[in-house]
């Protein structure tokens, strides 16, 4: 998987893409790519607050 990414599996607010009252399609779920935190800390900065 590339560096600015992590597994579904692995980012802390996961729970929310496999909720039962909110089904997602497991080829959606597959799509799903959560940034590494140190990269969405990169862009929440440069984008969001410059």
């Amino acid at each position: 998987m590339n560096e600015k990414y992590i597994p579904l599996h692995t980012y802390p607010g996961a729970w929310m893409f496999t909720e039962e009252s909110l089904p997602i399609a497991a080829e959606d779920l597959a799509s799903i790519k959560p940034l590494d935190p140190a990269y969405s800390k990169t862009m929440w900065s440069r984008l969001v607050t410059p």
